[in-house]
């Protein structure tokens, strides 16, 4: 196809676009983006908000090459907003490689707009879901820094340091359960030993990649410090937004594909040592996504008493318990807020 004909079809498509909206803003940036308002045909729309605004560029092969679709900052939440674009962007470059396989040029514009009235209302779900998930998140005090927020000039870092004297590097190291008071035996004494020396040398408390902070935490008085052995993550994928669950130990790369748009994903923790100078529990360095939540429940721990520096290994069983290990001198608790 010649570079005329692409152009007859893209004024073609834009025309039609006129004729369908009225009051259509064109804004020229980069490329000319038309603003229109769309609003669902669906009698029976459950939501107050009745109409979208939409941005839509053609690229200058278009329909060869893809057209973008932009949410512009509306009265609506953000999750929503992400959930709308992310979900179109797919769907179009899902079409324009079926198109491209099949050797044909096809104007995406109708198709893409009967596509997002049948769609909307499923993505407008999942948003506001998603929406209500972050408000009750930051509530119980879990709070994710994205790297943007890290690099900004601070008054100081300490809060990342390790200190010196956290009872993580010295003394004997023994296996309790927990909230149980009987010792264990010598394999599994051992094993704590091996997996706390290791946990102890991932420990890398570098200010980068996105801070994860415990707000709510509250160590008990005989507590030193905190660490991860263990986390699981939720992770939201930067192009569609859909939420994948990962188990991870510090220090190692993990590649999860997207189970909706196949995106590949990298997640790495570095752990941190949380006392009672610092929430901060570690830093994810990721690539293809985003932190969305923690769940905690599936998260191993390590306390350290800050009496013999001895270190009991503890899980959280509930959310909102308090999880109680047992040392030689006394009894080690620390208390999950709820999220």
């Amino acid at each position: 196809m010649s570079v005329d004909d692409l152009e007859k079809l893209r004024e073609t498509e834009i025309q039609q676009l006129k004729k369908r909206y009225r009051n259509v803003e064109e804004t020229q940036e980069e490329t000319t983006c038309y603003k229109f308002v769309f609003q669902p045909t669906d009698p029976d729309w459950p939501y107050d908000v009745k109409a979208l605004d939409l941005s839509v560029s053609f690229p200058a092969s278009y329909p060869k090459e893809v057209m973008q679709l932009v949410v512009p900052e509306q009265n609506l939440p953000l999750p929503v907003r992400q959930q709308v674009e992310g979900g179109s962007t797919v769907w179009l470059e899902e079409k324009a490689c079926a198109l491209q396989s099949s050797g044909r040029v096809e104007l995406m514009f109708r198709p893409f707009l009967r596509w997002l009235d049948r769609n909307l209302e499923d993505m407008f779900t999942k948003g506001l879901m998603q929406y209500q998930r972050e408000l009750m998140a930051q509530a119980a005090g879990l709070q994710f820094l994205p790297a943007s927020e890290l690099q900004k000039p601070q008054e100081s870092d300490s809060c990342g340091d390790v200190p010196e004297n956290t009872g993580l590097s010295g003394g004997e190291m023994t296996t309790e359960s927990t909230y149980t008071d009987g010792a264990t035996g010598d394999d599994s004494s051992n094993q704590t030993k091996s997996d706390n020396g290791e946990v102890n040398s991932l420990i890398d408390p570098a200010r980068r990649g996105t801070e994860v902070k415990l707000l709510n935490l509250q160590l008990g008085e005989n507590i030193a410090t905190l660490a991860a052995m263990k986390v699981n993550v939720i992770v939201q994928c930067d192009r569609c937004h859909t939420v994948t669950e990962v188990s991870t130990v510090p220090a190692r790369v993990n590649s999860v594909a997207c189970l909706k748009c196949s995106r590949q994903q990298l997640v790495a923790f570095r752990p941190a040592i949380v006392h009672s100078f610092s929430p901060v529990l570690g830093y994810f360095d990721l690539d293809g996504c985003v932190a969305f939540d923690l769940v905690l429940p599936e998260c191993d721990f390590l306390l350290s008493c800050l009496n013999c520096t001895k270190q009991s290994k503890i899980q959280v069983c509930s959310l909102g318990s308090t999880c109680i290990g047992r040392s030689k001198h006394v009894v080690l608790f620390v208390d999950f807020a709820e999220i």
